[in-house]
């Protein structure tokens, strides 16, 4: 839980180049967290 809490703070902080940023969590087992960042030139 505490790295998933980080990443998704992160995420907030926000980066140059990123064109989308997707997160998806699966709330029952098996559990799963998954983050993909679409990136610009």
């Amino acid at each position: 839980m505490q790295f998933r809490d980080e990443q998704l703070r992160s995420l907030l902080d926000g980066e140059i180049g990123y064109l989308d940023v997707y997160v998806f969590e699966a709330l029952r087992e098996p559990y799963a967290f998954a983050i993909h960042f679409q990136w610009g030139e």
